[in-house]
Parts: C-alpha cells; sequence; structure tokens
C-alpha cells in the first residue's frame, strides 16, 4: 500500500513538471542559441570608450539547414550592450552553448576584469567556452566563412583546443581558469593569439597580461619555450638542424616540469627542471643504425638546445617583458607564505633563474635498428 501511495505520488509530479516544461518549449527555428562572442572596445573623443560585443547565434531552418548571423550592440558601460542587443534581436535567447569567447587587442588593452565579471556572473554561460586574444576587431574573426562550420566559433573552439597536441600550448583555455588566474596571487594569464592570414584564421603566438592588462604579445619561437618552461604534460617538436637535408624531428608526447624555490635574504633562486620523453619522428642526422650510442648525443643534444631557448627567453622575460610569464610567484608564494610581496613580477625579474634539461627518446619508429 504504501508502495502504491509513492508510485501515485511520483507520476502526479512528473504529470505537473511535464505540463509546466510544456509551456517553456519553442521550436528550435525560434530560439537564438548564443555561439559565442567578440568584445571590443571603441575610444571616443573624451578618451572614454564604448563597448562593442559581437555575439553569433545558431540560425536553424525548416529544411535543417544550420548557419549563422551576428548581432553587434554597443553600450557605455557592459550591460548596457544587452540593452542594446534587445532592439535588435527577434527571437528569444538561449545561452549556455557557448563555444568560444574572442578578445580584440583594444579590449585586451584597456582591460579584462569588467569582461570576466559580466561573463562569469551569468551562470547561464558556458564556464569551458574556450578564449583568445586576436589581432584588430573581432568582428571579421566571427563572420569569416572560408571555414566549414556552421560558425567561424565551432572553428575557433576547435583549433584553440588543438594548440596543446604540439607547440607545448597548455589546454586550460577557458573561462573559468581565466577568471582563476586574474587577480590571483603569483599567477599570469597567458591567452593563444590569433589572425586572419590568407583568409583563414590561425594561432601566431601568444598574448601575455600583467593583472588584467595585456602586456605584449609573443611570437611563436618564443611562445613554444614559454609553454615547456610554464607548463606540465606539454606537446610539441623540437629539431635540430645541421644542413636542409640533415636534420631530425622529436616529437615531445610528455613532458614533466618541477620547480624548487629557495629564499636567501629578500632574494629568490629558482631551478626550473624538465624532463622530456618522446619520439623520433624524422632522424637524417644520426645513424642509430650503425652506432646505437648516438642516442645519447642526441639526447644530450636536444637538452642543450632547449636549455640555450629557455636560458635566452629567461633573460627576455626578465628584462624585456618585466611579467612573470612563468608563474614562478606561485612557487614562492606558496612555499613561504602568500600575501608577503606586493609584486611578484618584479621579484622574478631580480631573481636566480636556473633551467636544468634532460630528454629521453622512448621510441625510434620504423627503420631504426
Amino acid at each position: 500500500m504504501k508502495l502504491r501511495k509513492l508510485l501515485v505520488i511520483f507520476f502526479v509530479t512528473i504529470f505537473f513538471i511535464y505540463l509546466s516544461s510544456e509551456q517553456d518549449l519553442e521550436p528550435i527555428e525560434n530560439l537564438n542559441i548564443e555561439i559565442g562572442a567578440g568584445f571590443d572596445v571603441i575610444k571616443n573623443k573624451s578618451e572614454d570608450v564604448i563597448y562593442k560585443i559581437t555575439r553569433a547565434v545558431y540560425i536553424f531552418k525548416w529544411n535543417q539547414e544550420v548557419s549563422s548571423k551576428s548581432i553587434e550592440s554597443y553600450g557605455i558601460t557592459m550591460g548596457k550592450t544587452r540593452q542594446d542587443a534587445g532592439r535588435k534581436v527577434s527571437k528569444r535567447e538561449v545561452r549556455g552553448q557557448e563555444h568560444a569567447i574572442l578578445i580584440s587587442e583594444n579590449q585586451a588593452m584597456y582591460g579584462i576584469s569588467n569582461l570576466i565579471d559580466i561573463v562569469f556572473k551569468n551562470p547561464g554561460v558556458n564556464d569551458n567556452a574556450v578564449i583568445a586574444v586576436c589581432k584588430g576587431e573581432t568582428a571579421p574573426y566571427m563572420e569569416l566563412k572560408n571555414v566549414q562550420y556552421p560558425s567561424a566559433l565551432n572553428y575557433i573552439q576547435d583549433l584553440v583546443m588543438r594548440l596543446k597536441e604540439f607547440n607545448f600550448y597548455s589546454k586550460e583555455n577557458d573561462i573559468l581558469n581565466l577568471y582563476i588566474r586574474v587577480g590571483a596571487e603569483g599567477r599570469s594569464v597567458v591567452l593563444p593569439y590569433l589572425e586572419i592570414k590568407n583568409n583563414d584564421i590561425e594561432a601566431t603566438g601568444t598574448a601575455v597580461f600583467k593583472d588584467d592588462k595585456l602586456s605584449t604579445i609573443l611570437n611563436m619561437e618564443d611562445t613554444r619555450t614559454m609553454n615547456i618552461l610554464r607548463e606540465n604534460r606539454g606537446k610539441g617538436i623540437l629539431s635540430l638542424k645541421d644542413t636542409s637535408k640533415n636534420y631530425l624531428d622529436f616529437y615531445v608526447t610528455k613532458s614533466k616540469r618541477k620547480v624548487k624555490c629557495i629564499k636567501e635574504g629578500e632574494k629568490y633562486s629558482f631551478m626550473i627542471n624538465l624532463d622530456l620523453t618522446g619520439s623520433l619522428i624524422t632522424n637524417q642526422l644520426y645513424k642509430l643504425s650503425l652506432n646505437l650510442s648516438n642516442k645519447n648525443k642526441i639526447e644530450e643534444a636536444l637538452a642543450e638546445n632547449v636549455k640555450k631557448s629557455a636560458d635566452n627567453f629567461i633573460e627576455k622575460m626578465k628584462n624585456e617583458i618585466k611579467v612573470d610569464c612563468l608563474e614562478l610567484g606561485r612557487e614562492a608564494a606558496a612555499k613561504y607564505g602568500r600575501r608577503k610581496v606586493e609584486d611578484w613580477d618584479k621579484v622574478i625579474s631580480d631573481s636566480n633563474i636556473k633551467v636544468k634539461v634532460t630528454v629521453h627518446i622512448n621510441n625510434y619508429g620504423r627503420g631504426e635498428f
């Protein structure tokens, strides 16, 4: 008898939930499902700014065709842009399916704390949407039709997520991780930097932030080196070249990074230990089939090459960039206490930083005996 009552209550509850939800159901053709957004600022004569947000939404048609369109809105505050967008949409908006967020250079230089504030405070926004900085305004990227996707933002999402397979990029380029890093002690924000080249979108480097403002843009060479020194579990290709015909390529399938920090008085010293494991994917430099001892020579040569690049980048970071791109302040704060240093960027620039690199070849590919 008790079981029957429970079953009756269960089915009655389900029935009323169905009736209440049925009133909110709409055909997908009557909805604007947001794909992502681009954030820009436009300076006016009074040195104030107008915020511009370009949002991309899916367009579903009765013949099951899927496309997208962009909606531009403007406002003197981020919130006002929503008010402006309300004049330009004829369908109910649905959030939570965002694929990518783009930040223009102007917006990045002006600051991204207000952007993070409005995006993260909206519980309907997808925290896992990827985020990147682009050269120029965001609209040309979002409206690019040269990609085989409903929207260029779908392509940008896949592009940013695939960066972790090569060039040692982090896989944590999303809204949630951006929110965590901005303002956190000893942390720094670095985001993929995108450009349109030959009517296509590609990653050409990294945008480095100091606090919430864009500080500098690294080229791909410096990006790879920074990523090796900064990230764990990175993947990418290292090369040794004698001539155009004599070279080898080593694909790092697993990188490990360990940092040791020592404080003497007010001076900090860091030792970054890098352990790189992977396989040879080309080898026209050393004949392993004739001399297996060349394995050690290759490992040592690769390690020396990485260390040289790392030392050069660290000097550049300390004397030119002057931002703790490697998040060494985080390691120091964890060991010696938080909130004891006002400016970790300055402290790291004055610190001793050394690098030790070890390379392990665990696969030679076919043809090496």
